[in-house]
């Protein structure tokens, strides 16, 4: 005790703010952090579940019409690329949960590009065997209109269990967050 009883007032009173700032400083950044964590967590789980009625928009309109809606997969690209640009705030979930994060995002992105190679694919062979479009400007995968047809019915299948599959991750993965 005698050390600060040889030390000047004004020290003393120096020292004490310098540790109250800091401990004010740390509370504040954790205030923060929570709160920064929060907001990401709501912003994900808001564009995840547009991204779940997107998919459930698309399953009725290959069910019922016969094509991906090209409205809904820009949609979902949409909600991809806010995803995406959210990637550095990221940080604020646990690491397995980022992983997950992550690991979603890609997914859903390679679904959207399976849909719309597989519809690409369908329309041009269609368009070429009802000859509205020349041989020249695609390249000729199916001999004939069933086998095309056979094709398209054979991913549409395919991107409907894909569809429940997406959509039970994406779930899961809300209610963990």
């Amino acid at each position: 005790m005698e050390f600060f009883s040889k030390i000047p007032d004004i020290y003393k009173g120096a020292i004490l703010t310098f540790f109250t700032l800091v401990l004010i400083e740390f509370i504040r950044n954790m205030i923060d952090r929570k709160s920064l964590k929060k907001s990401f967590i709501i912003f994900v789980k808001l564009e995840l579940s547009t991204i779940l009625k997107s998919l459930e928009r698309i399953k009725l309109k290959i069910s019922e019409q016969n094509f991906f809606d090209f409205t809904y997969l820009i949609e979902i690209e949409k909600n991809l690329t806010e995803l995406e640009r959210a990637r550095a705030s990221a940080i604020y979930i646990s690491e397995s949960k980022q992983a997950n994060y992550f690991d979603l995002v890609v997914e859903v992105r390679s679904f959207v590009n399976e849909c719309r190679f597989v519809q690409n694919i369908y329309y041009d062979h269609k368009n070429l065997f009802e000859g509205r479009k020349d041989s020249r400007d695609i390249n000729q995968i199916f001999a004939t209109a069933q086998e095309n047809q056979h094709f398209f019915d054979q991913k549409k299948v395919e991107k409907l269990v894909a569809i429940s599959d997406l959509k039970n991750k994406l779930e899961k993965f809300i209610d963990e967050l």
